[in-house]
């Protein structure tokens, strides 16, 4: 006689190991324009992330999301959205002073504001993250034309103001080309929101080259099942581990299992 196991109407019969969501993941970001791709990149950016991928944002409108990959490539449920930006532009990788740098794509394009002050501030979000505590790096800098270019920016009502650029710098410098928002923390409705503007009182462009955010540390939450998985059918005296566990969809990325195979 064949005993098929029931479409787990216990749930305790199994658990959701979350994997994917751990600490230390690091989405990376790169402002491209609608031709662009993603960037495979040996490292970059201050965190210097190895082998990495950087999700290449196309702004092809002014308004618009993008899903992200994690550094290590793999899909999430993380999404970057804006809102009335004015454009992109897009230099060839010579075209700063990080050319020989392994952020070389990393600071060759950037997203542009020129409307000068606070009033013409432009509206971003992250979507999608797992609750918790996350470090944000903004990188500014622009071109070699990028000389005086003043990126402020506002997360969770915090406001930073870079220093003005200098286009020669083929280095990171906190505040120079990259400001830090520590412990920015989310919570269960999973988004960052913040503004971005042109801080100069003299010059008309600033730019925002792209962007790293760190998670820091993961909030517990109790993940909820919205499909269950199907498991292989087992004989009489067979134990779970004869049953193969596959498909099902949680609301935090990991493997499914018995508890008690």
């Amino acid at each position: 006689m064949r005993i098929k196991t029931l479409a787990f109407a216990a749930i305790t019969a199994w658990i959701l190991t979350a994997i994917a969501m751990a600490q230390g993941m690091v989405y990376q970001g790169q402002f491209r324009p609608s031709s662009g791709g993603n960037i495979q990149a040996s490292a970059g950016g201050v965190l210097n992330t190895a082998g990495s991928t950087w999700t290449g944002i196309r702004i092809s409108t002014a308004t618009g999301s993008a899903n992200l990959l994690s550094a290590s490539g793999q899909s999430t449920s993380a999404q970057f959205a804006w809102t009335s930006w004015e454009g992109v532009f897009s230099a060839p990788v010579g075209y700063t002073y990080f050319w020989q740098t392994t952020s070389a794509h990393l600071m060759s394009g950037y997203a542009y504001f020129l409307t000068m002050g606070f009033a013409a501030a432009k509206d971003f979000e992250f979507r999608g993250l797992p609750a918790g505590t996350y470090n944000l790096y903004v990188y500014t800098q622009g071109d070699y034309a990028g000389d005086n270019r003043q990126l402020g920016v506002s997360v969770g009502g915090t406001s930073q103001t870079a220093w003005t650029s200098v286009a020669s710098r083929s280095y990171f410098e906190q505040n120079r080309n990259y400001l830090l928002f520590s412990s920015v923390s989310v919570g269960s409705d999973g988004k960052i929101t913040g503004k971005v503007w042109n801080a100069s009182t003299s010059v008309g462009e600033a730019n925002w080259n792209g962007f790293q955010l760190q998670t820091v540390s993961l909030s517990k939450t109790t993940p909820t099942i919205t499909t269950a998985p199907t498991a292989t059918s087992i004989t009489f005296g067979q134990t779970l581990a004869n049953s193969t566990l596959s498909g099902g969809v949680a609301s935090v990325a990991g493997t499914f299992a018995f508890t008690t195979p």
